[in-house]
Parts: structure tokens; sequence; C-alpha cells
């Protein structure tokens, strides 16, 4: 389990994958507190990180200039889906799914910071 609790505007989480079989995402952050009602959420590709990519280079190395080339040439012609940030809405998703923090904007104070709690349940490849 991890929480984030991001800066008021920005992009958030790099493109990566979890090491898990299942990743439960959700935000606490009040719906009052965006700016922009369509964003702030999680993008999911539909597309897995290969299970022969070494996971530790590529997630902990995430923001490599090498390795986000990678990862987004690979991702390149994936489709994705965009989940808009809602307070107290949860994604449920395969972890070795690349996903990354939707771009946000909410106003300022701490009490407004974009915040998500993550789950992780399993073994990654299971």
């Amino acid at each position: 389990m991890w929480v984030y609790r991001h800066r008021n505007s920005g992009a958030g989480v790099e493109a990566h994958t979890d090491d898990a079989s299942v990743t439960f995402n959700f935000w606490i952050t009040e719906d009052d507190a965006k700016l922009d009602s369509d964003h702030g959420g999680l993008v999911v590709y539909a597309k897995e990180q290969p299970l022969d990519w070494d996971w530790n280079n590529i997630n902990l190395r995430k923001n490599a200039p090498d390795v986000k080339a990678r990862i987004a040439n690979f991702l390149e012609d994936a489709e994705a889906v965009t989940i808009p940030h809602r307070a107290n809405r949860a994604v449920l998703f395969h972890s070795n799914l690349f996903h990354m923090s939707d771009r946000f904007n909410f106003l300022d104070g701490f009490q407004n910071r974009r915040t998500n709690i993550t789950l992780l349940f399993g073994e990654r490849g299971h």
C-alpha cells in the first residue's frame, strides 16, 4: 500500500506497472477541489509490460530518459482509457498494464492536493 499526495497541479507519476497481480487505486480528494473536472485521474493502457523485461530496471528508473523513451515507444500504438478523478472513486485493474497519472489541476492548499491510495494484491505474472 502507498499514498501519493501530489502538489496541486502537474503530471503526477509517469507510465509504469505495479509489482503485483491486481491494483486497487482510489482518490480521496474532494471533487470541489478540482479545477478540471475531466482529468486528474488515471490513464490505463491496454498493453502489458512484457514479463521478460526487468521490472526493477523499468519501474524504478521510469523517469530516466532511456527508460521513458523505451516505454513511450512500446506504448506508441496502445489504446488507453482515461478515468477522471472523482472523490472516493476506485479503479481496479491488472497490475501489469501500463498506467500513469492523468494531468491534474486542483485548488491551492494542502487539503486540496490530489491524493490517491493504492493497494496491491497477488504476485506479478500470476
